[in-house]
């Protein structure tokens, strides 16, 4: 949102887990507010806290397309496999924003793809980095 907000000649594309669009709908709240331009908002939903060991989250009782329309997204959308995935992510990319779309995902990582092994600090300054060197 920062820099949504800092840099709003840039497209923006959120991703973000079922699990911390719960824990910070705040968030939602913040962006439908603010409603920078250029900002795109993909949940990514497998109904679990897939980094803190699978534990079920309320996404399957709770609307959150719901939410960040009543927080102030002017587009939302929804993608349940890969024919309406591609389908909502063309639909996504000419929506007026801020615009949402959840897509469903299967729990768990695929074999072999092993956890995030940096630290902290080193992602943000990583990002850092990148946000400086611009488009």
């Amino acid at each position: 949102l920062g820099i949504a907000l800092a840099r709003p000649e840039r497209e923006i594309v959120v991703l973000d887990g079922d699990g911390n669009v719960l824990m910070g709908a705040g968030a939602l709240c913040t962006v439908g507010a603010l409603s920078p331009g250029k900002f795109r908002h993909v949940i990514l939903d497998n109904e679990v806290h897939g980094s803190t060991g699978d534990q079920r989250t309320i996404s399957a009782t709770i609307d959150l397309l719901a939410l960040a329309r009543g927080a102030g997204y002017r587009w939302t959308g929804r993608a349940d496999d890969a024919g309406s995935l591609e389908r909502a992510l063309g639909e996504l990319g000419r929506a007026p924003a801020p615009a949402c779309l959840l897509v469903k995902v299967e729990k768990g990582n695929l074999p072999g793809v092993p956890r995030v092994e940096h630290e902290p600090p080193a992602i943000a300054e990583r990002f850092a980095r990148a946000v400086r060197r611009g488009p």
